[in-house]
């Protein structure tokens, strides 16, 4: 039993193992339409390091998109 989970506690320490990293990176693949590279995830993996790591790349794909593209996609 966990009495509070944290954006520092490790995915792996909690109990989480690489199946279950494994779909929750598939899960925000297709959520976010962005693919997370599981050896850096596992590297440090973390609510905080992943939210770090979308962003990242949220921001990346934004920054190379054309105005119309961002344009089209926020009023889907």
């Amino acid at each position: 039993h966990i009495d509070r989970v944290g954006v520092h506690d490790s995915f792996f320490e909690l109990g989480g193992d690489s199946v279950l990293a494994a779909q929750v990176l598939s899960l925000a693949q297709k959520t976010f339409g962005i693919r997370i590279n599981p050896q850096d995830a596992f590297r440090s993996f973390t609510i905080e390091r992943l939210a770090a790591m979308l962003e990242d790349e949220i921001i990346s794909k934004i920054e190379s998109m054309t105005e119309e593209e961002v344009e089209r996609r926020l009023t889907k």
